[in-house]
């Protein structure tokens, strides 16, 4: 709904315009409209009307010695906010600095509120039909290894992971295909558990299925 092709007299957008900002006025006043307060610029819905936690604190004490002179060489650097126009090599640091430490990864990911996939929905339900009481979906943040959150948990007693995942998602958190895998493999690992990859983009889920089989059947 709009007003494109309507030709409005000069008192009637007055009184639009009043009317706009009165709501706006009463939106922002309101901690619980989800817009910060103006009054309060640290109080939000999320909140509920607590000050952050981050109100006061410095770059280290957020962040870490390392993650703290990370984020100033890159703030310094005369290209990264040049127009605005952030690197797709940029923006992955500052995704992977968001995910670095448990903490943040755990307040990250809860913050997202984050839900399984279409795909990730149609592989539980196959895993289910194929391995009765084998596979369990936490990719929801029920299990966290090293603050990272793997996508299936072998529940038969066994130390296995599997991790279903998309090349765009691959490549665009971690660069390549090829260093997620590796960095993830090796981080679980650490921990004892051994992990298989699976493509969702894999045309043949019934291939995916046969790679499972081979995967429990090999440990």
């Amino acid at each position: 709904m709009g007003f494109t092709g309507h030709t409005h007299t000069p008192e009637t957008k007055r009184k639009i315009a009043l009317k706009v900002s009165r709501i706006n006025k009463e939106a922002w006043a309101n901690p619980d409209s989800g817009l910060r307060n103006r009054k309060d610029p640290w109080i939000t819905r999320r909140a509920k009307g607590e000050v952050s936690r981050l109100l006061g604190k410095t770059y280290e004490e957020i962040y870490g010695e390392e993650g703290a002179k990370r984020r100033r060489e890159i703030a310094r650097d005369p290209n990264t906010w040049r127009g605005f126009n952030v690197s797709n090599e940029q923006r992955r640091i500052f995704s992977l600095m968001a995910w670095d430490t448990p903490e943040k990864a755990r307040r990250n990911f809860e913050a997202q509120q984050r839900k399984p996939s279409k795909f990730e929905i149609l592989l539980t339900e196959r895993l289910n039909k194929e391995f009765p009481n084998t596979w369990k979906y936490v990719g929801d943040g029920q299990v966290w290894i090293a603050g990272k959150n793997p996508d299936f948990f072998c529940i038969n007693g066994q130390k296995l992971l599997i991790e279903a995942y998309t090349p765009y998602f691959a490549q665009k958190g971690y660069g390549s295909v090829e260093a997620y895998i590796e960095k993830r493999k090796s981080c679980f690992l650490a921990y004892g558990f051994q992990t298989l990859f699976l493509n969702l983009c894999e045309k043949d889920w019934d291939l995916l299925i046969e790679q499972v089989k081979i995967f429990l059947g090999g440990k």
